[in-house]
């Protein structure tokens, strides 16, 4: 049974929109960035999917879960770094109706020292950080202003050396691991799973 593509004007607000990234060799595992319609969950999100070619494997499995040597469970959060956090929250601010939470931080949530603010865009959450002392700061002197950080819950055990064997730099930090690769646009700050 072939079900016939839906009406352009419904698929441009009902369509899922993802991406990957090329992380197969440093992580173990590719990582997609989708963004689901109003209601529409995770995995049915997934199952709706009709790939014509599936990399690396042929098999839908890699779907279904993460490879055994993966270095990540899950992403479950992006930090866009910048300089200015008041104007940050207001050019974000703009796209949702909710008003920006801002915090600060202290070697707690984050790396190092500054301030962040949580930003809820529908079912997906943004978190602006102006980093003012620490790694997060010189990342964001380096990178620039942008998605420079990317958080993850460790596959298992939080440990250095998983990351360390694919060529991640990679510093023990208050809460988590905060690893760079050359070959990787972003940072990754990996925490310890949820129990």
């Amino acid at each position: 049974l072939r079900v016939p593509p839906m009406p352009h004007a419904l698929a441009r607000r009902l369509a899922t929109r993802f991406c990957y990234t090329s992380t197969h060799d440093t992580l173990g595992i590719d990582i997609e960035l989708a963004h689901f319609a109003f209601g529409v969950p995770y995995r049915a999100g997934l199952r709706f999917v009709d790939a014509e070619e599936w990399i690396p494997s042929p098999e839908r499995r890699w779907f279904e879960a993460s490879p055994a040597d993966a270095v990540l469970r899950t992403i479950d959060a992006i930090y866009v770094l910048c300089d200015d956090l008041d104007a940050a929250c207001a050019a974000y601010g703009k796209l949702t109706d909710l008003a920006p939470v801002v915090t600060r931080f202290s070697n707690d949530a984050l790396p190092g020292e500054g301030r962040s603010a949580e930003v809820r865009l529908r079912a997906s959450t943004i978190f602006l950080v102006q980093p003012a002392l620490g790694p997060l700061a010189k990342l964001r002197a380096e990178a620039g202003d942008g998605v420079q950080l990317v958080r993850g819950r460790a596959n298992g055990r939080l440990a250095p050396e998983p990351l360390r064997e694919r060529g991640w730099s990679v510093a023990l930090e208050p809460g988590g691991l905060l690893a760079t690769h050359a070959a990787v646009p972003f940072a990754l700050w990996v925490v310890a799973d949820r129990v």
